[in-house]
């Protein structure tokens, strides 16, 4: 079945406290002002389905009162809007963010005070804007902008259509300053370059980015670091073989630090610590034989730097001394640091406190602080999700496989199901990322339904260093394929499972796992891929971040068409016989739709039962509550139909 515009959602279940995870708070931008005195975040609105896209509004909570209740700061009044990427000013008394409210569609920057009532707006821009950031010397704010475009959502947001001259008129995001007393948004940064990130230096003058010549969306994947000035004066500081993030430039101004490694997605960040003059040279590199993969960094003084690491089963904390290059662990826990799973991060003051959002397994997301140094003696400063009760209990598996030790997740059902079992693995997107402690609506619907669930951190996942993340270049489905079959060999000496009733889910590319493992093994009895890649050949011309394969395959398809072509499972797609759901967003610019296409048409040819379903006016992954709550009732469902108990 061909749902090319989804008009009619599956008929509505009972009520399940699954509806109460859609309709739960989620923390955005957790941030300390300077002084610690003040903790500002962004949290979510739901509608009568779930969660609004691009929907926050504002809080503010005074630390130095005990029973301050949080006010809520914003740019306009009556019906909430889009309002976030918060910035506190130098001094802790002033907080820069970003809202539409005064002008539809449209975010602009505003500055307000927690005792003053009416924010006060600094820009009148067209143009998409972007991360505000204070001066040092608290008397100018900068942004990002893209100028002129108003409909720009990212790579994994919802494309634009493509009509006329196709990069007739690329645009470039840059810097933008705007003086806090008034005076006109004026770019600084270079016209060709295309900014992600930047961070003021000391001084006011110069600025550190992250940026690239190129299409915005692109071109992330070859970006590298540069040092430009107030005046003009630009440097490139370092053009890497992998990907960049995070320029952080030191308190005295003689250093930057950065993340380098092997990464998949735009903004989703882990790799090592380097660290470079500021004037150039060879960066150093401070976490090379580290088991782990860096995704946050702050710098606590001149030689020292607060790290946010992800680590097998664990967020942790470290600090790393740039003099003698030594890196010390403060804490790991089962939990995830940072207001989304994609993304680690804290907020720190000056005095050496953190604030961060925190979740786990068992538990909703919350906003905490305290000694950064000290987790145990963090306070838990919201309890907007204590009534959220997850339905499983999680357990941290650790197999071998080949070489490596692979790390994953068991979810059972708190009420165990009585004999064996059906179970679902659900392979992640990336490859550059990792399940980690938190709560997943898939997942979520699957255990609440009575399936035991698989969540496999295989070679190429963040978490234990960067030769376990680069060790599937070149090899997709080989190694990790073979670590994620080991893990339901694990799994089933665990727990009571039947192994005729076992089936795989995943996304981006763990939607690609899906298609290649329904040609790869008999294992699995049912599959659901989502936004998944069944043809690297096409997929190479028709995406528009293609410049990301290039680290994982080592040249274009242009100059080694092998490499893709013997991974594609479009290739031994007559080895297909189990059942296949598949499911896309219309306007995916990471994965066109149109590979969805090519592995549903080649399965009703040969006969395999498959369905695919297209989600109307979706990127890469679906936003809109109803077409949410249908992704879960459909993946379910299939897995119901396809692993359900043979009779006797």
């Amino acid at each position: 079945m061909l749902l090319a515009t989804l008009t009619v959602l599956l008929a509505a279940p009972p009520a399940s406290s699954l509806d109460a995870l859609r309709k739960s708070i989620a923390f955005q931008g957790a941030q300390l002002s300077p002084d610690g005195k003040q903790l500002a975040w962004v949290e979510s609105i739901s509608g009568p389905e779930g969660r609004l896209p691009e929907k926050g509004i504002i809080r503010i909570l005074d630390l130095t009162k005990p029973k301050a209740e949080p006010i809520r700061m914003t740019a306009g009044t009556g019906k909430p809007g889009h309002e976030g990427h918060l910035s506190w000013s130098p001094d802790g008394k002033s907080l820069a963010f970003l809202s539409d409210l005064r002008s539809k569609g449209q975010l602009q920057l505003f500055v307000g005070m927690p005792n003053v009532r009416t924010p006060r707006q600094l820009t009148h821009a067209r143009g998409g804007l972007a991360e505000p950031s204070w001066s040092r010397d608290g008397k100018r704010i900068a942004v990002l902008l893209l100028e002129g475009v108003t409909d720009a959502k990212g790579p994994m947001g919802t494309a634009p259509r493509e009509t006329g001259l196709i990069h007739g008129d690329v645009k470039y995001q840059r810097i933008a300053v705007v003086d806090v007393g008034g005076g006109k948004l004026e770019t600084v940064s270079p016209a060709n370059l295309h900014v992600y990130e930047y961070d003021w230096a000391p001084d006011g003058k110069s600025f550190a980015a992250i940026g690239a010549h190129g299409p915005g969306d692109q071109s992330w994947w070859t970006a590298g670091l540069f040092v430009f000035s107030l005046d003009g004066e630009q440097k490139a500081l370092r053009q890497p073989k992998l990907q960049i993030a995070h320029p952080r430039w030191s308190p005295d101004g003689k250093r930057i630090a950065f993340i380098e490694g092997l990464m998949s997605d735009e903004d989703v960040v882990g790799g090592d610590l380097l660290v470079v003059d500021a004037a150039g040279g060879e960066p150093a590199n401070l976490t090379a034989d580290r088991r782990s993969s860096i995704g946050f960094v702050h710098w606590l003084d001149a030689n020292k730097l607060a790290l946010a690491e992800w680590t097998p089963a664990a967020s942790g904390a470290a600090i790393a001394t740039v003099d003698d290059g030594r890196v010390q662990t403060l804490w790991r826990q089962d939990e995830h640091i940072g207001f989304e799973p994609y993304f680690l991060e804290f907020s720190i003051a000056r005095d050496g406190t953190a604030a961060a959002v925190s979740y786990a397994f068992d538990r909703g997301p919350e906003i905490f602080s305290g000694a950064l140094h000290d987790r145990a003696s963090w306070i838990q400063r919201t309890r907007a999700n204590a009534t959220l009760a997850p339905p499983w209990t999680a357990k941290s598996l650790t197999w071998k496989s080949d070489e490596y030790d692979v790390q994953g997740w068991l979810l059972e059902p708190r009420e165990a199901p009585k004999g064996r079992s059906a179970m679902v693995v659900i392979v992640h997107g990336g490859p550059s990322w990792m399940h980690n402690p938190g709560l997943s609506p898939t997942a979520w619907g699957l255990v609440e339904a009575g399936y035991r669930v698989l969540l496999p951190n295989p070679r190429g996942s963040f978490g234990q260093g960067q030769a376990f993340a680069r060790a599937n270049v070149r090899d997709f489905g080989g190694g990790d394929l073979r670590d994620i079959l080991a893990g339901i060999d694990a799994a089933l000496k665990e727990v009571p499972v039947d192994p005729r009733r076992i089936g795989m889910y995943g996304w981006s590319y763990g939607g690609f796992m899906v298609m290649w493992a329904q040609t790869q093994t008999d294992k699995l009895r049912a599959y659901v891929a989502g936004a998944g890649i069944s043809n690297w050949q096409s997929y190479y011309g028709t995406n528009r971040i293609d410049t990301w394969m290039i680290p994982f395959f080592g040249a274009s398809v242009y100059d080694d068409i092998e490499a893709y072509r013997r991974c594609s499972p479009i290739e031994q797609i007559k080895k297909a016989k189990a059942p296949m759901l598949l499911l896309s967003g219309e306007r995916d610019s990471e994965v066109p739709v149109t590979q969805s296409f090519e592995h549903w048409h080649a399965l009703k040819m040969l006969g395999v039962p498959t369905q695919l379903v297209v989600y109307p006016d979706e990127g890469h992954v679906p936003q809109q509550p109803a077409h949410k709550v249908d992704l879960v009732r459909r993946i379910v469902g299939w897995f119901d139909e396809w692993l359900a108990a043979p009779p006797g």
